[in-house]
């Protein structure tokens, strides 16, 4: 869906065809169906920031109301989503993609238009980025949205805390590399060419760019190791128990994890629904 404006029709194109090269190798590589329509929408910034602003304040309510929160905690919760909104609206340079919720709960895709286009993103960049956007929407659909929920909330959930954010960021890193390698299509960055606004937009986050990459292909690689031991199959036991997410101890040791799968697989993976609240413990 394009709704960026004439001067992205170029873009929009771009997209379309890229999208068109991956689609049909999303479902295979990584066990997991994609949405009957997998809305993907082309946006110019400010209309990324009404999108996100709306999809946290429908954040902050479910997490509220699904953990019991004391005032304290809603305080907390409230203060973090509004520092999160804000850091994210101020960094718009370094989000080229983001999965958000509609008001009617389906994911969606939003593509920023103007980080693309500032930051040069290439072909094979862009293609990468769909696949790993597009993987996101799978694990919604897998979990009701549960997953992307804990993912993104400030509190902890287990002890030691599970490690959601990075497990659902590292199986769409390992996932975007498969899939582009099942399409025939280059499995690394390519090489962007920044515009003037966008090499100074960009220059001040080189350094947290960075160590954002590290912890994503941290969590690739523990994914990968997994798929490796224990096929597509192991790693999808985790969205259908959410439970079994590993904490950040298992990510840097996954040898550690593969006990902990192979008993719960054994005792059967689906005795715990992945979208019951209750399942998932809160840390004080």
């Amino acid at each position: 869906m394009h709704e960026a404006g004439r001067r992205y029709d170029a873009m929009a194109g771009r997209l379309r065809s890229l999208i068109g090269d991956i689609e049909d190798h999303i479902a295979p590589v990584i066990g997991m169906a994609l949405p009957k329509v997998s809305q993907v929408r082309l946006v110019t910034r400010g209309q990324w920031r009404t999108v996100c602003w709306a999809h946290s304040a429908r954040l902050f309510q479910r997490l509220r109301a699904t953990a019991r929160l004391d005032l304290e905690q809603a305080r907390v919760l409230h203060q973090h989503m509004c520092e999160h909104r804000k850091a994210f609206s101020q960094q718009w340079i370094c989000v080229a993609a983001q999965i958000l919720e509609a008001e009617d709960g389906t994911a969606q895709a939003l593509v920023i238009a103007d980080t693309i286009h500032h930051v040069g993103t290439s072909d094979d960049t862009l293609r990468l980025t769909l696949a790993h956007e597009l993987t996101h929407l799978a694990q919604h659909q897998a979990t009701r949205g549960l997953v992307l929920d804990l993912a993104q909330s400030p509190f902890p959930y287990g002890t030691p805390p599970l490690a959601y954010h990075q497990v659902t960021e590292g199986h769409a890193m390992w996932a975007m590399r498969a899939i582009a390698e099942h399409a025939g299509c280059p499995t690394q960055w390519g090489e962007d060419t920044p515009t003037p606004t966008g090499k100074r937009l960009l220059a001040p986050h080189k350094e947290a760019r960075e160590k954002t990459l590290a912890y994503y292909e941290a969590g690739g690689a523990f994914v990968q190791h997994l798929i490796q031991a224990r096929g597509v199959a192991g790693v999808n036991a985790l969205w259908q128990r959410l439970d079994l997410v590993p904490n950040a101890g298992h990510i840097a040791d996954p040898d550690s994890y593969l006990p902990i799968l192979d008993q719960a697989i054994a005792a059967g993976t689906e005795t715990r629904p992945a979208t019951d609240p209750e399942s998932v413990e809160v840390a004080a």
